[in-house]
């Protein structure tokens, strides 16, 4: 009888590995995906920088035009 019961855990324990070994599986994919879109937004994020820098230096560069012709 104990065996039995000993088996019965034993088989419970060895299940509550799997679906535990499966949801860290789970949970490492979708931490690469997170990895994956924060280094795209990085990205995107000093593209936008790079511009609006471009950008301000057009803003200067046109009101010290504008200031010239005054």
């Amino acid at each position: 009888m104990i065996q039995i019961a000993s088996i019965c855990i034993l088989t419970g324990l060895i299940t509550q590995k799997a679906d535990l070994e499966g949801q860290l599986k789970e949970m490492e994919e979708r931490l690469m995906d997170e990895e994956d879109a924060n280094a795209d937004l990085e990205t995107a994020k000093r593209k936008m920088d790079g511009e609006i820098n471009d950008l301000r230096q057009d803003v200067e560069d046109l009101e010290q035009s504008l200031s010239k012709v005054r």
